[in-house]
């Protein structure tokens, strides 16, 4: 007992050095279910909207984090339920874009915060005989993927209410045929592999940069930014990934096919999944029997690493133990074999999420299971950063805030391994993350209307203390 309390001060030391509160100010939301939308615009400057179906509270930061101002604008009509994105111009005035829970009409609120002034436009903008598969604030614009009945794919790059559409010419790309024999083309594969929750994109936005979950990692079309392209992985096919790297320069697309070791199976019955992180492609293939992880250079195609685990062999690799977590009870247990892990994984989908900690990969293998919610399945966590009957703001606008509830409120089964640079496993303790840190920061206090993002190289969180009626935002070393 002795040591434990000793360790359990030294992390408390730990997390505290490794904290700072930035800001505090003083806020009287209209409502508790408020959501936070984190803004990085022109400069590096922040804002903040605390957005609710009534008003939206701007907390404008300059330099440093110095609040300059708070000014409260009226929010658009009740129909208009999710931010789908936004955009920031260079004389700083903000665009968010609104749209209706089926993604076929939508609105812009346009704020200055020189003249504090709002607009707010309903749009001409409708998707013809399209599907809408993700909408993406990148670099200060907003942008949206879709796809047309003919499997071709589209992005709107938006200027204020204005846009223009650009045909991402793909090729053809083969997947494998469905139960019923007949073909599959991207359409349906893309709008069949959607898994987001309340069925609002159909691609899922990963923050990379970011600790993820099973649960996000688990997604089968994801999509990734980089600074001029976006790539988006499709692993509808156990044999395959596809990537489609999308350039944001001449709106081109090149397409790659990353094989699976099918040879290496017996079993008909197989899952796989892959992350993409720090320019290599992860991927897993698991059956009852086997699970093999093969680490890839993803310009090259280089293969860097391959690791088989059988059911009746212990994990070599295992940093932790075999890990069953969350759930409707928040409960926790470790699982005794690795016939154990590979019967959760066959039996739910299976995810690997990748993270950097101290110049080692931190590789989780594992699976996050669908349970059946009042009569719907559903996956457990809160990848959405919104509240059910409420304004939404999604995990699309604000992935690193998905990513973290996702990781904190999840139902999955796991083990962790870290690698060197070279991907030689290494033994040790698994660290803790700066998800875990902010988890524990948060422990006892209730915080509402919370935000997580991403500024210099630190996490930023934000929440209201609704016994000091304030906002604070509190900055995490990675």
């Amino acid at each position: 007992m002795k040591n434990i309390f000793t360790t359990a001060l030294f992390l408390i030391a730990l997390t505290g050095m490794a904290q700072t509160s930035i800001n505090t100010v003083k806020i009287n939301p209209e409502r508790d279910d408020s959501q936070a939308l984190s803004i990085i615009g022109q400069d590096s400057l922040v804002d903040i909207l605390i957005t609710n179906s009534k008003e939206i509270q701007h907390l404008d930061y300059q330099n440093g984090f110095q609040f300059a101002v708070l000014s409260t604008y009226e929010s658009p009509r009740s129909k208009y339920g999710e931010i789908s994105g936004y955009e920031v111009k260079p004389d700083g005035e903000i665009n968010v874009y609104y749209s209706n829970s089926r993604k076929n009409k939508f609105c812009m609120v346009t704020i200055n915060p020189t003249t504090k002034e709002s607009v707010i436009n309903e749009m001409d903008f409708r998707l013809k005989k399209e599907t809408y598969l993700q909408g993406i604030s990148h670099n200060n614009k907003f942008y949206i993927l879709s796809i047309d009945y003919d499997a071709k794919l589209k992005l709107y790059e938006f200027d204020g209410l204005n846009n223009q559409v650009f045909e991402l010419k793909t090729g053809a790309i083969k997947f494998e045929p469905r139960s019923d024999g007949s073909p599959n083309y991207l359409n349906t594969v893309l709008k069949s592999g959607g898994t987001s929750q309340m069925g609002s994109s159909l691609v899922d936005l990963i923050d990379a940069e970011s600790p993820n979950s099973i649960e996000t990692a688990s997604k089968t079309n994801k999509l990734y930014t980089f600074q001029d392209h976006f790539i988006l992985t499709i692993d509808r096919d156990e044999e395959r990934t596809h990537a489609l790297r999308i350039s944001l320069t001449d709106k081109t697309v090149d397409v790659k096919t990353f094989d699976q070791p099918v040879e290496d199976f017996d079993r008909n019955r197989k899952d796989s999944n892959s992350y993409l992180y720090d320019g290599k492609l992860f991927q897993t293939l698991v059956s009852r029997d086997k699970l093999v992880l093969t680490i890839t250079e993803f310009e090259t195609k280089e293969q860097l690493k391959k690791v088989v685990l059988l059911k009746d062999e212990d994990i070599q690799i295992a940093n932790s133990a075999i890990i069953q977590e969350g759930g409707e009870f928040s409960s926790y247990r470790e699982l005794e074999n690795t016939s154990q892990l590979l019967r959760k994984m066959t039996s739910a989908t299976p995810g690997i999420p990748v993270y950097k900690i101290g110049g080692q990969y931190e590789i989780t293998l594992g699976g996050s299971k669908e349970l059946a919610s009042g009569g719907a399945p559903m996956m457990m966590g809160f990848g959405l950063g919104g509240a059910i009957g409420g304004l939404i703001v999604s995990a699309v606008v604000n992935p690193t805030l998905g990513a973290y509830n996702s990781y904190t409120r999840t139902k999955s089964t796991y083990f962790i391994s870290l690698f060197d640079e070279q991907f030689n496993h290494q033994p040790g303790e698994v660290q803790q993350n700066v998800f875990d840190r902010i988890s524990s920061f948060t422990d006892g206090k209730d915080p509402l209307i919370e935000t997580v993002f991403r500024y210099k190289g630190d996490f930023i969180y934000g929440y209201y203390n609704k016994d000091e009626d304030a906002y604070e935002l509190v900055r995490f070393m990675d």
